[in-house]
């Protein structure tokens, strides 16, 4: 039933932010202590102006994103919540965000518009393809930045995710696709950049993630993919950022388990193991940290945590 929803999804072209919902689902088989907990938690981080700031300073709209796609999860129905951040979102300059920004105002308003009837104060799609437009390019893909012309699998994700939500399509996916393709190593891994041979976890999840939703990746590289991100798991369940890292992180573990769901490839990792390392990074009255030697968590992490719930105890 997932993959038949997957393929619906993407042959009707639809938003990319509808898939990760899809994948992570509605934390039904979260237990309600825990969601309880995150749902306080994010309540307690909104700023009077709407927002939610990061672990210290004002409202952000990177953190605010993550809070409210956390809120979606948890089915948070406080009225004045959802008010207030449409507020904050309404005041938000989308001329002046870069691509991650711009990401972060598309999730935002989506999650306000389609499931509280936010209107924008604002007519933000023309400002959002300028912004696009700035990172485009010729060769296929989207570029490190505005200023520097390397092909940035990440940002290529990025663009992606923006286009899918403004109903845009991905310009010339053959070519960017064929160009992120040649990112991918021996060991299975793709590099953001191109300038080191060993894969990294997140820029590979991101690859695979922009290839699975073009429908551009085939099927040796899917598999060489899977088996870099089981390589990535530790004995403790955690997944590392490339192969070096000392320790396991939330965001490594949640975009491995992320990309591995949506290939079909899951069984490939411990997922009980997967399971405990989540649940041992949750800090009883505040969400959920990065690692486990951090000794403080944040709205970011706290997303990653209860995404990576949805995924395994489904």
């Amino acid at each position: 039933m997932l993959r038949s929803g997957i393929i619906r999804l993407l042959s009707g072209g639809k938003n990319q932010f509808e898939l990760e919902a899809l994948l992570v689902g509605r934390l039904k088989g979260v237990p309600e202590r825990v969601k309880s907990r995150s749902a306080a938690y994010i309540l307690s981080k909104q700023k009077k102006d709407g927002g939610f700031p990061g672990r210290l300073g004002n409202s952000d709209i990177y953190y605010t994103a993550f809070a409210l796609r956390s809120a979606l999860l948890l089915q948070i129905k406080n009225a004045g919540f959802w008010k207030r951040a449409a507020g904050f979102i309404s005041g938000i300059d989308v001329p002046g965000l870069d691509l991650a920004g711009l990401v972060s105002y598309l999730q935002s308003a989506d999650i306000l518009e389609k499931y509280f009837g936010y209107a924008p104060a604002t007519d933000y799609r023309s400002a959002a393809l300028k912004t696009l437009k700035n990172y485009e390019v010729s060769a296929g893909g989207f570029r490190k930045s505005p200023v520097d012309g390397t092909l940035s699998i990440y940002n290529s994700f990025l663009a992606l995710l923006c286009l899918s939500k403004l109903g845009e399509k991905y310009t010339d996916p053959g070519k960017a696709t064929a160009r992120i393709l040649k990112r991918q190593g021996s060991d299975g891994g793709f590099s953001e950049l191109g300038f080191t041979a060993a894969g990294r976890t997140n820029p590979s999840a991101a690859a695979a993630m922009t290839l699975f939703a073009l429908r551009k990746l085939p099927a040796p590289a899917g598999e060489k993919a899977a088996g870099f991100f089981a390589a990535m798991q530790c004995g403790n369940g955690g997944f590392l950022a490339h192969k070096k890292a000392p320790i396991p992180d939330l965001l490594s573990t949640y975009t491995s388990l992320l990309t591995l769901k949506a290939l079909g490839r899951l069984k490939e990792v411990d997922a009980k193991r997967a399971l405990s390392f989540v649940n041992s990074l949750e800090n009883i009255k505040s969400g959920f940290k990065a690692v486990e030697i951090d000794n403080a968590s944040d709205l970011e992490y706290t997303y990653y945590g209860l995404g990576c719930l949805g995924i395994l105890e489904r």
